[in-house]
């Protein structure tokens, strides 16, 4: 099993509730194992963000994606595709049932939200279209604010 992160920064967030920040894909090969995730407020958004963390379903038409690092430079290139853009968006259900976590944060820089799923991974099915959303539940104002941040997840 090897163990791959991926960072971002920059990110602007949305000012539509209930739509992606972040999809992190997988595919049919591997299940991916997340084992945490960190958002931290780079410029503040008009509306105090409540991120949740869940399944999507579907992962959209990826425009823009970060870069993918494996933390063993000996292991083999990872299938987790981290996108930040969409040309399509990715599916997910915005109900309770769907966020494994939650993370209210204020409209300030430096705010931070962090999961860690060391005991036991928040699993993704290797399954096409399966992947890990991280969404704004509350989003609206006209500024956007901006967010930086990382995942890492395990490949089996």
């Amino acid at each position: 099993m090897a163990r791959y992160s991926a960072s971002f920064s920059g990110i602007a967030g949305v000012n539509t509730a209930n739509t992606q920040l972040l999809n992190l894909a997988g595919g049919t090969a591997e299940r991916l194992l997340i084992r945490e995730i960190y958002v931290v407020c780079t410029t503040a958004p008009t509306t105090a963000p409540l991120f949740a963390v869940g399944r999507s379903t579907a992962a959209g038409t990826t425009s823009t994606t970060a870069t993918t690092i494996q933390n063993d430079p000996g292991s083999a290139a990872g299938i987790g595709v981290l996108g930040l853009t969409w040309s399509v968006a990715p599916t997910f259900t915005n109900t309770a049932a769907n966020r494994a976590r939650v993370k209210q944060m204020t409209a300030a820089v430096g705010q931070e939200a962090y999961w860690p799923f060391y005991d036991v991974p928040l699993i993704i099915a290797a399954t096409a279209g399966a992947g890990c959303v991280i969404w704004n539940t509350l989003a609206s104002g006209a500024t956007l604010g901006a967010f930086a941040g990382h995942i890492t997840w395990d490949e089996d």
